[in-house]
């Protein structure tokens, strides 16, 4: 048949991303008999073709094309908006950045549970934290197809629990690994990830940690200091109240026995407020200019 008579566009886009096909009907061809039957063409193969089973197969690869070009329309369309929603902005596409988790001591709780749930994310399998194992109950499905995917959906629950279960040990301590690695009530990730968090993502443990941390003369005062203010601000964000000027007595009653005379000083000397960025200048210039 003659294609263009019948104004089909071969390539399958037509002139507007395959709109032009959305109202293209072939005509249904009028019966005629010869001999008691349809109209009858010869096929490629030599064999007798009726003339309705041609109609019927151009309309359904007519049919097939307009459902194609339709699909690539849409495909080029999203393609096209994406491009430039960037060039617009001046952007280069965004790349995934790999992430880098940290080894849980039991200090570092807050930013190793974040790293560890994008580290999850990045493997497709932080959802298994959240959600159940997917249940097959007899009578449920009505059909096989179904049942099928409920036990297809199962079976890959099960998988990325083990790799999620398997990437939260890899990420522990030596102690902490041998601690939980070893415990046979510990059958899933998101049984795991709720052990560690109430150890030591709770509030109870953040003051615990607070109240117990202590300062030594071995070590580098002000870094000591930094890290009981990275402490502070855990408890704080917890959404526990504690004041600035509660945790500036708490750093001068926490100082090591050689720095009791600081203490002493401090309170007498300073006249302003003393707050704790006014509390760490004089450490600093203390530690690096006096007890040198």
């Amino acid at each position: 048949m003659d294609t263009e008579r019948l104004g089909i566009d071969p390539s399958g886009k037509g002139r507007n991303g395959g709109e032009e096909l959305k109202d293209t009907k072939l005509p249904k061809p009028t019966p005629w008999k010869i001999g008691g039957f349809y109209g009858v063409f010869e096929g490629r193969d030599g064999m007798p073709v009726s003339g309705y089973v041609i109609w019927r197969d151009l309309n359904k690869r007519t049919r097939d094309m307009h459902a194609v070009a339709k699909i690539e329309s849409k495909l080029r369309s999203e393609r096209d908006n994406e491009q430039r929603e960037y060039g617009m902005s001046g952007l280069a596409r965004p790349e995934l950045v790999p992430i880098d988790p940290v080894r849980l001591d039991g200090k570092n709780y807050p930013i190793w549970a974040r790293r560890m749930e994008f580290f999850l994310k990045e493997l497709k399998v932080e959802y298994v934290l959240y959600e159940p194992c997917p249940s097959i109950i007899v009578g449920s499905v009505a059909f096989s197809g179904g049942l099928t995917e409920l036990k297809d959906a199962k079976e890959k629950w099960i998988k990325d629990d083990f790799l999620g279960l398997r990437t939260i040990l890899n990420y522990l301590c030596d102690d902490l690994l041998h601690r939980y690695g070893k415990r046979k009530k510990t059958t899933s990730a998101k049984q795991l990830w709720d052990d560690l968090k109430l150890m030591f993502g709770t509030k109870k443990y953040l003051v615990r940690k607070y109240m117990d941390f202590q300062m030594v003369d071995e070590k580098p005062l002000v870094e000591q200091i930094q890290e009981f203010n990275r402490i502070f601000d855990e408890v704080v964000a917890s959404g526990m109240t504690l004041s600035e000027k509660f945790h500036v007595s708490a750093i001068l009653s926490k100082l090591p026995a050689s720095w009791k005379h600081v203490n002493i000083k401090l309170k007498r000397n300073i006249d302003e407020p003393l707050t704790l960025e006014v509390l760490m200048d004089h450490l600093r210039i203390e530690e690096e200019y006096v007890c040198v």
